[in-house]
């Protein structure tokens, strides 16, 4: 993920199959903010910061014949004062 540092970025969470019951960020980015509301996943680096950074989210639900699944996804990001 490629984003403009103090700006929000969001992405629809990365699923297959059925449908997602739950999700949450597991480990927080070291130099901004993560948060997961339904099914979007928004980031926002702390203002003026320019590198990278990570998080962790996963997300509860069922897989294409119901059985139950848990994804666990490290999100890379990239922030630079310009795409």
């Amino acid at each position: 993920m490629m984003v403009i540092s103090g700006k929000r970025c969001s992405m629809v969470l990365v699923r297959s199959g059925g449908p997602t019951f739950t999700a949450q960020v597991l480990e927080p980015p070291s130099h901004g903010r993560a948060v997961v509301r339904g099914l979007r996943v928004t980031y926002v680096s702390h203002p003026n910061y320019i590198g990278e950074d990570h998080f962790v989210y996963a997300w509860k639900g069922l897989d294409m014949i119901n059985r139950p699944r848990t994804s666990t996804v490290e999100m890379r990001v990239q922030v630079s004062q310009k795409l």
